[in-house]
This record gives C-alpha cells, structure tokens and sequence, in this order.
C-alpha cells in the first residue's frame, strides 16, 4: 500500500546527475538518498525522512527542523539528484499521513454500489475530511513535490522518471479530498501519457475518476466513464492475471451499456479466480479451504455471481450472502452519511408511521426482532414510538453492527445485536430460551432477497398470536415483476405486492395494513416502494 513502491523499486542504484554542487556535498547527499530509499523500502518512514532531509542539507538546500517547512527561494537550482531528493521527501510524508489520519475501509470501489478494497500501488480511501495538522502536513508535501518538478532539469530525458513524479504528486492531491480532485486528474493524466504500460498512474487515475462521477451529469459523466473505461481495458492488458481487473472492467463495461463485453469480463474474472484457486495452498493456511476463500475475496468471486445474473437476466432466490455482507461492511462507516443525508433514505420513518396505527400497544410489546438492522437506523423510530421491551438486531454485516452499537445500550438503542444471516434470530431455539417476538421488521432487507418463503414461515412461527410483521419491498414497475420476484437491473430484487399478500395469508399472516412510499432518491429521481403490515392471526 505504498503509495510510491514503484517509483521507489525502479529508481534504486540509478545514477544522479552531479552537476550543480560541489563533489563531496553531492556524494554526500547520495549516499543519504540512497540511505532512505533502503528505509523507505522497509516502511521505516521515520528514518527516511532523516535521511532525505540530511540529503537536502547537504545540497544546501535551507530546512527548517522545527516546523518540517521546506524554504526553498526563488533561486533553486535544478537538477536530478535535488528533484529526487523532495520527491522522495514528498512521497514518504504523505505515507505518514496515510497511515495516521486516512481511513481504509475500503468504500472506494466506483464500479457499483460495491467496494473493492485498494491494493499495492492505489490510492487510499478517501472517506472524510482530513483534520488540521494532516491537512497542513499534506500541503507540505504536495508543495515538495512541485518544488521536485521545478528542479527537474528541462533536458531530463527520462520521461518515466517525470511520469513517477507527476503520478505521486496526483495520489497527494486525491487524499486533500474533493479540492484536490481536479488537480490530481490533471497530474494523473500527464503520468499516464508519459509512462506507457505503466499500472500504477493508470489505477490512480481510475480511482480519482469515479470520484468525479459521482457528481459529474450529461455529457461530462458521459466523458469520464468513456474515459476510466479505456484505461481498465489498458490495465487488463497489461496485466491481464491481476485479481480483480476483470471484475472493475466488467463493472465499467455494465455502465457504459456494453452488456455482453461487461459479461465476458465478468466470465473472465470467474475464470482467473477458478485458476488461482487450483493452486496448491500455501503452508500459512489455516486449513484446506484457506486459498479458496482468500481468492474468492481478492477476486469477488460472489459478487461477480451476482451481477453475472443481473446481467443475464437470471432471478435466483437470493443474492449471495457474501456479496451483501461484503458490500455493507465497506460501506458502513458512510452508509448514514450517504444514504439518509444524500439520497434521502426514510424507509424507518415510513415503516414507524405505518406502526403508529398501533397506538399504545407498542409500549406493550416485549421483543423486537429488527431483521438487516444495519447501522440501526430502525431502533430511534422505534424508540420514539414507545417501544421499551427488548430490542434485537441481526445483520450479516460487522462493520454494520459497529454503527449500530453506537446508537445506545439495553433500554435505548439495542439490547442485542447478533452477526449473521437474518433467519439466525428466528430460530427454535431462540423462542425457546428467549420467548416469541411482538414483533418483526425488516426496513429496505428484502431488496437482496428474492424468495421470501422461508423469512414469512420463521417470521410466523416467531411471532405472538397478533405480533405483527412490518417490512418494506420496492415497488415493480407496471409489467416489471411477471413472477413473484424480479432481479432487476439494479442488482436489487423487486416484489409483487400481490403474492407476498397471498404468502402471508398461507402462513397465518394477515395484511393489516399496505402503503405505497418512497423510499429514497437515486440519481435525482424518487425510488417506489411499498409497506406492508401484516398480523398473525392463526
């Protein structure tokens, strides 16, 4: 995850050019460069810092240890070994920033609402604004790294040498968040010019591009998707084998409305993945299915499941359970930011609404059984409404249940939060040691599954005699859903209100109460959904 690691890899043992200082100052300060780069290589960051900057002093370069401020004047010389020398300085600084202040949780995966977890290489996640010293630290850094372009001699013929610099000064100004957005495009594009078949400037900029089109519109959105497409089919090229490429282009594929090359590149990834799987596991495995899941991980062997069935217009019963945990989990440190502040997400609301109709019944209620609880978004709704019994949440998501712990202990937010598949907390064993529920609500889960038979019987079988079952489904465009359920375009299921009715009612369900809402926004425009309310009467 080192930002520059291949820069660092090609630059080792080159010779500097040795002509502005005097001879023992420029041995000097090749030694020391060479002397960080050694450390650098290690991850002994602190050390390369103290060496590169003991490499500037002795190209007199003025460095103030105090406050870490380069001064550099107006009359810096250039030349290579100098241009080197604060790159490197520039680069390791902001690796220090990365890893004290920039958080990996992974939700940078443009590709989908899905996110792939960045490798060698790539850029870090950018996922909340950076605090006053590591903004200040940063734009140091970013200022040492224009202050090495303006000594790159003119006459440096190694363009590959410019392209590292410009491909590091791009990473820099991605983690300054969106105002360093434009100018990492701009850096990012020159190092992909100057450096032909090179990975790391082409990942980079990949990255920087999804970010700009998730607020680009029209033509310009158009432009930066045609773009970012090209350059992950460059980077399958160059490296076809890598885990994952194929995936990200079979993704970018799917956007463009290139269908059946998006579901060759998917195929593809599937392939790889099968290959690498065949290859004996490796003594650090824990056990046998160890490679296994490793390259199901690296190469999203079930999400590229999924969206090969979106794209082939197959309707499984549910969506992978790997898939879905994978997706939350990287996404729940902004999921509330995102979903509730940007798209306007208010399914709690509307479910607690229909509830209402409940009056002081809810204050009566013993147990809860919040079914894909996710951050916990239902519990506060539920709260409010003066429900005060014991209040159970169940998510296949970790990093989800994180959020959810937050929103108070027994009495306030949840009393219990189990990670798993939702069936897990309506079990017999769970009515047995813990007592049938009062009620059983699913806010915005049923979209990732399909055939809700099983959740209605345990839903059922869970339930008080007049416990109540409330849940919410998005709502099928008219001649969209022929069959009970549809996978749709979105990879998210849509539901025909009429059958789940019917379902209920074959297992001792009956709709006490049925609304049509919207959910949230997307894109602008509003998502249809339904309520349903249903009762246990026999």
């Amino acid at each position: 995850e080192i930002l520059v690691s291949f820069l660092l890899a090609e630059t080792s043992g080159s010779s500097f050019g040795m002509t502005v200082f005097e001879a023992s100052s420029q041995s000097k300060a090749v030694a020391e460069v060479e002397r960080g780069i050694a450390s650098h290589k290690k991850g002994d960051l602190a050390a390369a810092v103290d060496h590169y900057e003991a490499a500037l002093v002795a190209l007199g370069v003025s460095w103030d240890s105090a406050d870490a401020e380069i001064q550099l004047g107006k009359g810096l010389a250039t030349s290579t070994l100098l241009s080197d020398t604060l790159h490197f300085l520039g680069a390791v600084q902001v690796q220090r920033v990365e890893q004290e202040f920039v958080s990996h949780s992974g939700d940078d995966d443009d590709d989908d609402d899905d996110v792939e977890r960045h490798g060698q290489n790539q850029l870090p996640t950018w996922n909340r604004q950076l605090g006053p010293d590591a903004l200040t630290q940063l734009q140091k850094s970013i200022a040492l790294m224009h202050a090495a372009k303006a000594a790159l001699p003119l006459h440096e013929t190694d363009c590959c040498k410019r392209g590292r610099l410009l491909n590091s000064t791009g990473a820099a100004c991605f983690l300054l968040g969106p105002v360093g957005w434009s100018e990492a495009t701009l850096e990012l594009r020159g190092a992909v010019t100057l450096m032909p078949g090179a990975w790391a400037p082409r990942s980079n900029l990949v990255r920087v591009l999804g970010r700009l089109i998730r607020d680009a519109n029209g033509s310009e959105k158009q432009a930066l998707q045609l773009e970012r497409t090209y350059l992950l089919e460059e980077m399958s090229r160059i490296r076809p084998g890598h885990p994952g490429i194929w995936y990200r282009l079979g993704m970018a594929l799917r956007h463009a409305g290139r269908l059946e090359e998006a579901i060759t590149a998917l195929e593809a990834n599937l392939n790889r993945a099968a290959k690498a799987e065949a290859i004996p596991a490796t003594p650090s495995d824990s056990h046998d299915s160890g490679n296994r899941q490793n390259c199901n991980a690296v190469f999203k062997v079930a999400s590229t499941k999924h969206w090969l069935a979106v794209l082939r217009g197959d309707n499984p019963a549910t969506a992978p359970a790997e898939y879905v945990a994978s997706l939350f989990d990287n996404y729940a440190e902004r999921f509330e930011e995102h979903l509730v502040g940007k798209l306007q997400y208010n399914t709690p609301a509307r479910l607690a609404d229909a509830l209402g109709d409940f009056g002081s019944l809810v204050s009566g209620w013993q147990r809860c059984a919040d079914l894909g609880c996710g951050t916990g978004l239902m519990g506060p709704s539920l709260r409010s409404l003066g429900f005060r019994g014991i209040l159970e949440g169940v998510d296949l998501s970790e990093g989800m249940l994180v959020q959810a712990r937050g929103k108070g202990g027994p009495g306030i937010g949840y009393d219990r939060l189990l990670c798993g598949d939702i069936l897990d907390l309506l079990t017999a064993d769970e009515v047995a040691s813990q007592g049938l529920f009062d009620l059983v609500i699913a806010a915005d889960v049923f979209v990732y599954i399909g055939d809700l038979s099983a959740v209605f019987r345990r839903a059922s079988e869970c339930l008080t005699h007049g416990g109540v079952f409330a849940f919410s489904t998005e709502a099928p465009r008219p001649g969209e859903c022929t069959s009970q359920y549809r996978l749709t375009e979105t990879g998210r299921f849509k539901h025909d209100p009429v059958h789940l009715a019917r379902l209920g009612d074959s297992m001792g369900l009956t709709l006490h109460d049925f609304r049509a809402v919207v959910l949230r926004m997307d894109a602008g425009k509003p998502v249809n959904g339904h309520v349903h309310v249903m009762t246990r009467t026999s």
